[in-house]
């Protein structure tokens, strides 16, 4: 069954947060290699300029700015061709995925964060915003944008859908490196000195564990869920531990059913299919459930 729609980051989010200093994004750079490197036709393979630099025998020499601008302007052309939040399936050549293995996109989210102040949004979103392209990359080049990703993560907060989709693309990947990000992920919605992380990041977050059972982490969102006082945060751990979590997660969340919210109520019904089926067949009867969406889960 689908898990219930994410809300909109401007449902949940602190009016005004988009706005603060920190979180200004740069965008001139990004808008030159737009029109610099970007071809809108979308059946036309673009040979961008860092494909012109590995031909030059002075590329060793390059300017470093000037590498991340070409690497941008590459990346931007592949991006360009295809719709981010559409399902089709992006196709490339074998000496596209080439070229874009070769890409240094290390060092294009490096330049982006250098200025804890002013961080490049834009520049990020270039990188992580196309899930389909990323899932070309070889599991050891997207561990290296992992890495960067999750030593910055309290700089990453207005993005987190962006770091959500980019993070599952290594669902189903090599198991060590998985359980790495898993770890670092569940770090980066924990409570620390009293004080939780965005309400918005947490839900993005915790839509990775949810997205598939390999995540893990079922001791620690199961926490959130009883200690989090944002019953919408609530709501998406529950999502999360019908995925990852066991009968014994499920029943804990049971004990909550008659404190939470309907739409709570939903997320623990779903994740009560952890149950046995004649324990959870007797417990719902219990419920005297009577509304048609219940009935279904």
């Amino acid at each position: 069954m689908a898990f219930t729609p994410l809300p909109a980051p401007s449902d949940i989010l602190p009016k005004g947060s988009s706005r603060h200093p920190r979180f200004r994004a740069v965008t001139g750079s990004l808008a030159h290699s737009r029109n610099s490197g970007k071809d809108k036709s979308r059946g036309t393979r673009v040979a961008g300029p860092h494909r012109q630099a590995l031909d030059d025998p002075s590329h060793e020499n390059m300017d470093p700015e000037r590498e991340v601008h070409d690497d941008l302007a590459t990346l931007l052309a592949f991006s360009g061709r295809f719709d981010e939040y559409s399902d089709e399936e992006v196709e490339l050549s074998d000496e596209e995925i080439e070229e874009l293995e070769q890409l240094n996109f290390q060092n294009i989210l490096e330049t982006a964060l250098s200025d804890r102040e002013l961080v490049d949004y834009e520049r990020l979103k270039a990188v992580l915003g196309h899930r389909s392209l990323l899932e070309h990359l070889s599991a050891a080049r997207r561990n290296e944008i992992a890495k960067v990703l999750i030593a910055n993560m309290e700089h990453l907060y207005p993005i987190a859908d962006e770091i959500r989709r980019s993070f599952q693309t290594f669902s189903g990947g090599p198991k060590k490196i998985q359980r790495q990000i898993a770890l670092a992920l569940l770090k980066s919605i924990q409570s620390y000195r009293g004080k939780w992380p965005p309400d918005y990041h947490m839900v993005w977050i915790l839509n990775v564990f949810a997205s598939a059972n390999d995540w893990g982490g079922a001791t620690e969102i199961l926490a959130i869920f009883k200690n989090h006082p944002s019953d919408v945060v609530r709501r998406f751990a529950a999502l999360a531990l019908h995925a990852t979590g066991s009968r014994a997660d499920a029943m804990a969340l049971r004990t909550e059913y008659a404190h939470s919210s309907p739409l709570t109520r939903l997320a623990i019904l779903l994740a009560s299919r952890k149950l046995g089926h004649d324990e959870r067949q007797h417990w719902r009867q219990t419920l005297q459930l009577t509304r048609i969406l219940e009935r279904k889960l």
